[in-house]
């Protein structure tokens, strides 16, 4: 289980001004923005079949968490 969207919460309780928005337009910088949106609607979700290893160290960045949070180790 990927656990992007309570990363976020997270985030926001340590002061961070972190969105979904914000986190899909660095994940996915070259289409635009609603398709970004859209991806990051599907990877909240659990529709996207593969995560790229790129996108975490982003998400733990922007959100200030580490890998072992977001897969729930």
């Amino acid at each position: 289980m990927f656990n992007i969207e309570q990363a976020i919460a997270q985030a926001k309780d340590n002061g961070r001004e972190v969105t979904k928005k914000a986190i899909a337009l660095r994940l996915w910088p070259e289409t635009n923005e609603i398709c970004a949106v859209i991806n990051m609607s599907k990877l909240c979700t659990g529709k996207v079949k593969r995560i790229s290893p790129e996108w975490v160290p982003i998400i733990c960045e922007m959100c200030g968490c580490d890998a072992n949070f977001l897969f729930g180790i």
